[in-house]
């Protein structure tokens, strides 16, 4: 042997340090692993759908509501820009060309029906319900409803003169 040469074991050479952690010198992941990890990930998406699923029913109200808000500005805005009376059909599913989503339903309390002393809520008839907007900007003060399948509701009114949308507390 030379001065300097270092003998050293083949065997020691062949493990590499981190070979005594647990896992095969061959890599990969056990059984365990997997099965953990897929459990994690069902878990997690899991509990996205029921987060970004569980409103369902706030979002067809939104939807409706929008939908109508959409109609009376539209409306209103035809109504002073052409100098002529419009009027929007109120349906039962819908208003105008927009139908509600499956489950909603619209009703009404008119002003001929407050002034008449009828207090309870009413459906728009088989042919809709003509809701009046004036060529001076105003419009016929409606009641709106809005029913779930479920049994939820929202009720709101739109302001005569700038037919915003309020909101009406629940019990009214």
């Amino acid at each position: 042997m030379e001065a300097g040469t270092t003998i050293s074991s083949t065997a020691s050479r062949s493990r590499p340090w981190w070979g005594s952690c647990g896992r095969r010198p061959e890599g990969g992941f056990t059984l365990v692993e997997i099965i953990l990890a897929v459990a994690i990930f069902t878990v997690m998406v899991g509990g996205a759908a029921v987060f970004l699923g569980g409103n369902s029913v706030e979002d067809e109200f939104s939807r409706a509501r929008r939908s109508l808000e959409e109609a009376a500005q539209q409306a209103r805005t035809q109504a002073l820009q052409s100098g002529r009376d419009q009027w929007v059909s109120l349906y039962t599913n819908g208003v105008a060309e927009s139908p509600f989503a499956p489950g909603i339903e619209l009703d009404l309390l008119t002003p001929q029906e407050m002034s008449a002393g009828i207090r309870s809520w009413g459906r728009p008839a088989s042919r809709g319900y003509d809701w009046y907007f004036s060529r001076y900007g105003w419009l016929e003060p409606v009641r709106v409803r809005l029913r779930a399948r479920d049994g939820q509701e929202q009720t709101f009114f739109f302001a005569a003169l700038t037919a915003e949308l309020i909101a009406e507390p629940a019990g009214r």
